[in-house]
């Protein structure tokens, strides 16, 4: 995290509310994008249709693990949202054992790969104090692992209570140049004269390349099919360097489908699909938000 800022000073906030349902998680969608807006935060990970799609799937219950949703939500005296601390109450048995345990939603198998709090700037001191609060009533808990914490709300958690870092699990954003000219022209030597071996090798073999782009609905979950297709053929490959299928099974596989299906309803999904000859050999799950403003 980084250093440690001392947050604004602004209006108490009036009151919190937990959500443990998919339905009242829903009706949150435009608490979700006024902050999402407000804190800048462009990725999926952190949209509703994101979070509404994981506790639809992921939420298991019975057996050894059960886990329920936790969305503490912290209105100010305007009754308006400015906090959303989306967490998983998960217990395990051991045996006679039970540990009870409290994440941010998101501990599936590397799919959400950042997982944070969305908290309006300046409200971070309040909102750290009402949701400590709730979590000593609530109690039953044996620890509650934070991620994803810009270091204003770190700074106000660990106020007041005793937190104990752990190594960071790096996940990177890289942010592109608008025009493919600008990011070939940013590129090392080495890597662009890669590029155009690659554009001479199919040249010389006489393949035709295109690139084809999915948005809407239909399209989406068609090339969803090859797109998963591709990636448990990458993991059966011999000979190159291993690599895991994250969607091996049908929670994961439902997910994607489902989680892609609510963002294409919204224009903010896209598959891209490289041909060579017509054949479809490589594919990339993107998101897509369009620039916008947001007031208070």
């Amino acid at each position: 995290m980084d250093s440690p800022q001392t947050a604004t000073r602004v209006l108490e906030p009036m009151a919190l509310e937990v959500v443990t349902d998919t339905t009242g998680l829903g009706r949150l969608r435009a608490d979700y994008e006024r902050l999402t807006g407000l804190t800048g935060t462009d990725l999926p990970f952190s949209y509703n249709e994101w979070h509404v799609a994981w506790c639809s799937h992921f939420l298991a219950a019975g057996g050894w693990v059960r886990a329920s949703s936790k969305i503490y939500v912290v209105y100010d005296t305007a009754k308006l949202c400015v906090a959303i601390v989306p967490m998983i109450w998960t217990r395990r048995r051991f045996g006679p054992l039970g540990v009870t345990t409290l994440d941010i939603l998101g501990p599936d198998p590397a799919i959400s790969e950042i997982r944070a709090p969305l908290v309006a700037p300046g409200y971070e001191a309040p909102v750290a104090a009402m949701v400590q609060r709730q979590l000593a009533i609530e109690s039953g808990w044996d620890w509650v692992r934070w991620t994803g914490l810009n270091s204003a709300f770190g700074h106000e958690l660990a106020r007041h209570a005793h937190l104990q870092w752990e190594e960071p699990l790096f996940a990177y954003v890289l942010d592109l140049p608008a025009q493919w000219e600008l990011l070939h022209a940013s590129l090392k030597r080495n890597i662009r004269e890669s590029l155009r071996h690659c554009y001479n090798a199919l040249k010389r073999d006489r393949l035709e390349f295109s690139l084809r782009v999915a948005r809407d609905p239909l399209p989406v979950r068609a090339a969803l099919g090859r797109f998963l297709e591709l990636h448990t053929l990458r993991k059966r490959q011999s000979g190159s360097v291993p690599h895991k299928d994250y969607f091996d099974g049908e929670r994961p596989r439902a997910f994607l489908y489902d989680v892609c299906h609510r963002l294409a309803l919204r224009d903010a999904v896209r598959v891209y699909e490289l041909l060579v000859d017509g054949k479809v050999v490589a594919a990339r799950v993107g998101s897509h938000r369009p620039r916008r403003r947001v007031g208070r």
